[in-house]
């Protein structure tokens, strides 16, 4: 009996652990959800930018080439009528026959100039006298004066005599004598001009939902033009309180707060005018209630877990009936990475609640069996959230392989335990195939159980009930001395992807959308993480997949083969561990009671004695208080109040006992990284024992110390 209840408190410290754990995933994914969001504020704003400018250099082309196509016609009409005027000098002075020519030829004015430059004949008598030194519209023809081969026509503008906007052209008369010019006022012309307005222009683009454009002055700030009213106000750039950084490409953008709304604003100098595009975040709102509302509902389902497991029939009840509503809320906001062996976890523990009720007791076989399971899923989930946290170490290159020994045909059986429950569940075949030959290798095994814990995760989750899924590894020739290369078949028979996809499928934040998949929640970073984490560790990765027939994943990765010494001697020391620490003394810094009461019941499962200090100062204090060689190791926390553990340790090696001085100290914590590795050993530390704490790792290194 009590050894039944030893074992149960074990895995109920498990569970603990790995509820912390699932709360830390919480934090990152709500960090993944906001960057998210942003970035894909960024990337549509600038689409839409982009789109505005293609319409207006659209449309500006189409008014050069009209306005050109324009004044080749009003040169031709005014050759015409210099024409007529040659072989009719007398129509010269004849006003009312010139404007019955004007009619004819459609167009407003005909003017008639001397060599000097001065109106002396035309349709319209009231500009007799003007001259081309009579306003900036004239002047344009000046040049003709000196250059007789010059046929000029003018851009639209403005007449200043009437306001009316015209254009001009002007050719020289018969044998040079007088210069010919006709004056028309383009309407349709005009009318294109006014369709092609920034403001007619920003309307007609179709904008998605929570969208809106604005014209903007580049000096002042002030809208010329919009599609709608701005929720800025008079100024959509600088109104908001904030400031837009300016990038390489000219183009100025922010996330930005008006009256407890939140805007993406991106702005871009286009001719003489800014536009800016202002994308309102309606869900940024709520998304920043998100983390809190999915902690605090995890920890409702954790507490009834828990609860479960030590209540019976109401309890376990209960329990489930909060779990299957928190855990939908949990999940939509979970990538599906974090998921697989979040559902292992929970399933495993509701058979253990009900092998726990049974009337004639437990099959504590099954418990232990369930218990492993949960302890693999543990620590799969432990590699995700590490992995995740490495993506920025991968992206710049400073990540690098850490191989160890492993039995890679117990990797493979492990991963396909984490997801027996769901296979069953939907009634899928789970087929493993090992032809390999070399089973001892040194790899990454986190990184290389983050690869195949993806791949197998998605060929489950995709395929439907009564499927297949294979996982076939085959040993390959290799030519390097002293490794071997694997190739890894991940295949199923679901849903298959569409060949327009593939291309995107190790793209970040990318998932192929149709009927099917949108029931699918998830951040598409997976299948970017397995692609860099592959070639990290020197390998390749290819897929096929077709719609309705399912998909295959081949990796082929190159691993070198492990030394017998490294799992002979494995075997052996672990056997010789039990005698090596038996009945040894451990002083035991650590200021939270949970993980205190962990170590101490897995210490002392092993015949060693702890002794607890609640942070670096009762540590110290604790060492100093007693004989030399009263403690023959110390775990040392890093984070503790009033004393951390890295000042702890370095006072302890100044002691002036020599042999206190030398006491072996272990980080033992969650500051899991190789920084902080090396940050332990520069104080002083013997060993880094990350948490949570593989007892193996743990018994070998405090063995190693000691032995």
């Amino acid at each position: 009996m009590k050894q039944r209840d030893h074992r149960e408190m074990r895995f109920n410290h498990i569970v603990v652990s790995v509820i912390l754990l699932l709360f830390l995933a919480v934090v990152i994914e709500a960090a993944i959800t906001q960057s998210l969001i942003e970035k894909s504020a960024d990337r549509s704003t600038t689409l839409l930018l982009n789109q505005v400018e293609t319409v207006l250099s659209e449309d500006r082309k189409g008014e050069e080439a009209h306005a050109a196509e324009l004044k080749e016609t009003y040169l031709s009409d005014a050759k015409a009528i210099a024409y007529i005027l040659g072989k009719n000098p007398e129509l010269a002075h004849d006003v009312a026959e010139l404007k019955h020519i004007a009619e004819i030829q459609h167009v407003d004015e005909i003017h008639i100039f001397d060599a000097t430059g001065t109106i002396v004949a035309g349709s319209e008598p009231k500009y007799y006298g003007y001259s081309l030194d009579s306003g900036e519209q004239m002047a344009v023809f000046k040049p003709m004066l000196s250059d007789p081969s010059l046929e000029l026509c003018q851009d639209i503008m403005p007449n200043t005599a009437e306001g009316k906007s015209m254009m001009y052209g002007m050719v020289r008369g018969p044998e040079g004598k007088y210069l010919v010019e006709v004056g028309v006022e383009p309407l349709r012309f005009l009318a294109e001009l006014k369709e092609n307005d920034i403001g007619n222009v920003l309307g007609r683009i179709p904008l998605p939902e929570g969208f809106a454009l604005y014209a903007v002055d580049p000096e002042t700030g002030a809208i010329v033009a919009s599609e709608e009213k701005t929720p800025f106000g008079a100024d959509p750039v600088t109104g908001y309180g904030g400031k837009l950084e300016v990038g390489e490409d000219g183009t100025a953008g922010g996330l930005v707060s008006y009256r407890g709304e939140k805007y993406f604003v991106k702005a871009r100098l286009a001719e003489d005018t800014a536009i800016a595009v202002v994308y309102a975040l309606r869900n940024s709102a709520a998304s920043r209630y998100v983390p809190l509302a999915v902690i605090a509902t995890f920890m409702t389902v954790a507490g009834m877990i828990i609860l479960g497991l030590f209540a019976r029939l109401y309890r376990a009840n209960k329990a489930a009936e909060a779990a299957d509503k928190a855990k939908s809320d949990f999940l939509f906001n979970m990538s599906h990475d974090i998921r697989t062996p979040m559902n292992a976890i929970i399933g495993f523990s509701g058979l253990i609640g009900k092998e726990l009720e049974k009337p004639g007791g437990p099959d504590m076989g099954k418990v232990a069996d369930y218990r492993d399971k949960i302890e693999h899923s543990g620590n799969l989930l432990l590699s995700i959230i590490n992995n995740v946290l490495d993506m920025a170490r991968i992206e710049s290159g400073k990540a690098e392989p850490d191989e160890t020994y492993v039995n890679t045909n117990k990797v493979i059986s492990e991963l396909m335990s984490v997801f027996e429950a769901d296979a069953k569940k939907k009634n899928l075949r789970m087929v493993s195939e090992w032809n390999v030959r070399h089973n001892h290798l040194m790899v990454d095994e986190t990184k290389m159980k983050e690869i195949f814990l993806n791949l197998v995760s998605n060929a489950v989750k995709y395929t439907p009930e009564g499927g297949t899924v294979t996982i076939r590894s085959t040993e390959l020739p290799c030519d390097r001395e002293g490794y071997v290369r694997i190739r890894t078949e991940i295949a199923d028979t679901g849903i298959g992807m569409s060949k327009e996809y593939l291309p995107h499928l190790f793209d970040a934040f990318t998932r192929e959308r149709n009927a099917t998949t949108n029931k699918v929640i998830g951040t598409g970073l997976g299948m970017p993480i397995v692609k860099k984490l592959v070639e990290l560790l020197g390998g390749s990765i290819a897929v096929e997949s077709e719609l309705g027939k399912g998909t295959k994943f081949t990796i082929e990765m190159t691993h070198r083969i492990a030394d017998e010494s490294y799992y002979v001697r494995k075997a052996e020391k672990t056997a010789a561990c039990g005698e090596i620490l038996r009945g040894k003394r451990v002083l035991l810094a650590e200021d939270n009671d949970l993980n205190a009461e962990i170590a101490t019941v897995l210490l002392e499962e092993y015949g060693m004695t702890v002794e607890r200090a609640a942070d670096g100062v009762e540590c110290v204090s604790a060492v100093e208080r007693e004989p030399a060689g009263t403690f023959d190791l110390i775990l040392m926390d890093v984070q503790m109040p009033n004393m951390d553990g890295y000042k702890a340790t370095q006072t302890i090696r100044r002691m002036a006992d020599a042999e206190k001085a030398a006491i072996p100290v272990f980080a033992m914590t969650a500051n899991a990284f190789e920084e902080d590795r090396k940050n332990a050993l520069a104080a002083g530390m013997n060993g880094h024992i990350a948490k949570p704490v593989n007892i193996d790792a743990l018994l070998a290194q405090l063995s190693d110390a000691l032995g």
